[in-house]
């Protein structure tokens, strides 16, 4: 009876622990990748789409979605629970939106550059050729465009940055 006793803890403890590596496995599981106009990857519920020569859009996380469409080479990354990248319309655009709910679309132009690090966050470059905007504090916000060579970068939480309307354009806050 003894043996048996130790033998059903054992095997429940066993399954107990099975089962908990499962569940911390599937919530891992929100990726998304494509590349070429192919999805490569898709596990959950991670979204993304890519086409044109050398584009690549990767998701990863919950509801997290990357597009990478219109042009070549253009690069999106979307890390973190609802953030969403866009990279599109142009050429060697790159997005990169790192934290939950954030945003990053660089688009409409070529050699743009959008970055986000931190918890709904935003950046957004495009309308122009080589516009960046960096948003690196939570909540803050970054916008580079409607010209050429613009640079907004955000790095207090909460702050906004805008360099639009014109070419060579800056702001920091």
């Amino acid at each position: 009876m003894r043996k048996r006793a130790t033998w059903l803890i054992a095997t429940a403890a066993l399954a107990c622990a099975l089962i908990g590596a499962e569940a911390a496995s599937t919530a891992q599981l929100n990726i998304c990748i494509a590349a070429g106009g192919k999805q490569r990857v898709q596990k959950g519920n991670a979204v993304c789409e890519a086409n044109g020569t050398g584009s690549i859009a990767i998701a990863r996380g919950d509801g997290s979605r990357a597009i990478a469409t219109g042009g070549d080479h253009n690069r999106a990354i979307a890390r973190g629970e609802g953030s969403v990248a866009s990279a599109s319309i142009g050429n060697h655009n790159k997005a990169t939106a790192s934290g939950k709910d954030s945003l990053a679309t660089a688009l409409s132009g070529n050699r743009n550059t959008a970055t986000t690090r931190g918890d709904g966050s935003f950046a957004s470059a495009g309308v122009g050729d080589g516009n960046r905007a960096i948003a690196r504090g939570e909540g803050s916000a970054a916008q580079a465009g409607l010209g050429d060579n613009n640079t907004a970068t955000a790095t207090t939480p909460g702050c906004s940055a805008n360099a639009i309307n014109g070419d060579d354009q800056t702001d920091t806050c």
